[in-house]
């Protein structure tokens, strides 16, 4: 199984850089690869996360696809610099089966 993770801009990638230690594969793109694991950069927003993930998909067979990042808020109750960690996943099954 071949897992990607995308992060929008340099600094969000940045630490899986380090742990993984990956080699540059496409400096233009900012995609890294290391065994099962491709690390890139996207850009910022929407369309250029969408289209990086349809790019490793084809390009780089990628089975799975981990967004890892920065994300703005709808409430006052956050501030800046605090850590969200999710409670749910939305996951297709049918991908598998």
């Amino acid at each position: 199984m071949k897992v990607a993770i995308i992060g929008a801009m340099d600094k969000e990638i940045e630490r899986y850089l380090e742990l993984y230690n990956p080699e540059l594969v496409d400096d233009e793109k900012k995609i890294y690869v290391k065994d099962n694991i491709v690390i890139a950069g996207s850009g910022i927003g929407k369309v250029n996360s969408a289209m990086m993930t349809q790019y490793l998909i084809d390009r780089h067979n990628v089975d799975i696809i981990i967004s890892s990042g920065c994300a703005g808020s709808l409430t006052n109750d956050l501030k800046v610099l605090d850590v969200i960690i999710p409670t749910t996943l939305t996951f297709d099954l049918s991908l598998y089966f």
